[in-house]
Order: C-alpha cells, then sequence, then structure tokens
C-alpha cells in the first residue's frame, strides 16, 4: 500500500522503526516550531512508512508501551517539553501494517523547547534553533502576533474520523459519531490523505 504522493515538509515527518525517545522529543520541539513557522495548525510525526519510497510498511514501535527508564513515553516527553504541548498518540493497522502517529499543535507565544534546547526544520533536516538566525528571528515575530487562543477543534475531530473511518473499515457512522461538520471538510480531508485513508465526501458519506 503506497502513501498519497506526499513529500516530507517542515511540519511532516515520517519514520520506519527509529524510537528512540530524544529523537522523539527533538522533534517534536522541531515540527511544533516549523508549524507555527507555516501557519500549519498540526504538524505530524507519522511511523510505518519506508524511507524513500514511502510506502506503508508497517512499525514495530509501541509508543503505549515504550519506557524511558521507570517512566512512561508519554509522561517523560511531557515533562521534557516547555512549554508542554498537547500532544496525541494514535495507532491503527491499515491493511495488517501496524501505524504510529503523533499529532501535535504548532508553538504558540513561545518556542517549544526539549530538554532547555530549541529544534526546528530547514528543509528536511532537524537542527537546533539557535543555528539558524534567520528563522529563529522569525519564528519569534510570528509567535509575537499569535493570538491567545488558537482553536483546533476541527483538526482534532478530522483526526478522529479518520481513525474511525480506518478502524471499522468504512465510513459507518463516523462522520455523525465524531461530529464532523461539512466547514470541516478540508481539514479532513488534509489529515485523511497523510494517513493514506480513503475518505468520500460529507454528501457522499450522509447518502450512502
Amino acid at each position: 500500500l503506497a502513501m498519497p504522493d506526499r513529500d516530507e515538509t517542515e511540519w511532516v515527518e515520517w519514520k520506519h522503526n527509529n524510537a528512540d525517545p530524544e529523537m522523539i522529543g527533538e522533534y517534536l520541539s522541531a515540527l511544533a516550531n516549523s508549524a507555527a513557522l507555516h501557519s500549519r495548525e498540526t504538524a505530524y510525526m507519522i511511523w510505518g512508512i519506508e524511507d524513500g519510497t514511502k510506502n506503508i510498511v508497517g512499525t514495530s514501535f509501541k509508543p503505549h508501551k515504550m519506557m524511558k527508564g521507570n517512566e512512561e513515553l508519554e509522561s517523560w516527553l511531557l515533562h521534557s517539553l516547555h512549554p508542554q504541548i498537547s500532544f496525541r498518540m494514535h495507532e491503527w493497522i491499515p491493511d495488517g501494517h501496524p501505524m504510529v502517529l503523533f499529532e501535535m499543535p504548532p508553538a504558540v507565544h513561545e518556542p517549544v523547547t526539549f530538554k532547555a534546547e530549541r529544534f526546528v526544520r530547514v528543509g528536511s533536516h532537524k537542527k537546533p534553533l539557535k543555528s539558524n538566525p534567520a528563522k529563529e528571528r522569525e519564528l519569534w515575530t510570528v509567535l509575537s502576533k499569535t493570538p491567545f487562543e488558537v482553536a483546533r477543534p476541527a483538526w482534532r475531530r478530522a483526526a478522529e474520523l479518520c481513525y474511525c473511518i480506518s478502524n471499522h473499515s468504512g465510513h459507518g457512522g463516523c462522520w455523525t459519531r465524531q461530529g464532523v461538520r461539512p466547514r470541516d471538510e478540508q481539514a479532513v480531508h488534509e489529515v485523511c490523505s497523510l494517513l493514506g485513508v480513503a475518505v468520500s465526501s460529507i454528501a457522499a458519506a450522509e447518502d450512502a
């Protein structure tokens, strides 16, 4: 099963099995900061993708079972990030291939740090933010203009809809169950495309 023709961007990272906790923490910082730079409402880190081909091959990474020392991975990441970001971890199995997705909001008001270090994406590379003064200035400029309240419910509903469709082998009552509205449709198609989940329009699903 091939992923849609979509290149890696500064707010999306693909992995196969590499699940080093330190690496993940650095990417959470980099992706959240890059999402803010590019005015994206969500950034993604996806496991189960073959390098080069972007085919879905599955992953052995089990984030909900992984420990860092004596602490669960999610808890360890949360207290290693500042400010804490409400990232979400998802596991699902499309066509028998285990997949993992972390979704995270963009940085708001200040860059996200991991263990006191700020990171950012420069093309397909993860770099310390301080190594790129131009991006650092641009990020601070963007963050200084971020409204205090940043709403992202449409993207959360979209992600939940995609997992519902994938896990139920079809649309079924997913559109209604997840409370997705017509104005959310752009978010739905973007998120589902990232996950390789085929999705029809809201109107077509309601008529089925």
